[in-house]
């Protein structure tokens, strides 16, 4: 079972960045909720551990601009 973390994309400065809270699982149960994430948006079934994980958050750049990130996709941790 490995380790991955929700990562987000800011559509105005482009900065990635990633949840620190870990969704452990293995490969095809990390793509299986990928793929639910991809055709229900909001809809992450039964894992409370990801009741949080948000499909848009606000995103503050490093020039003091403000922007939204969008959820990519979940990096395996190292």
């Amino acid at each position: 079972m490995s380790e991955y973390m929700a990562v987000y994309k800011c559509q105005l400065c482009g900065e990635m960045q990633r949840i620190p809270q870990a969704v452990k699982g293995s490969t095809e149960d990390i793509e299986h909720l990928l793929a639910k994430t991809i055709f229900y948006q909001k809809e992450f079934g039964s894992r409370p551990d990801l009741v949080q994980l948000m499909e848009k958050m606000p995103h503050r750049c490093k020039d003091g601009s403000l922007g939204v990130s969008l959820f990519v996709g979940f990096k395996k941790a190292q």
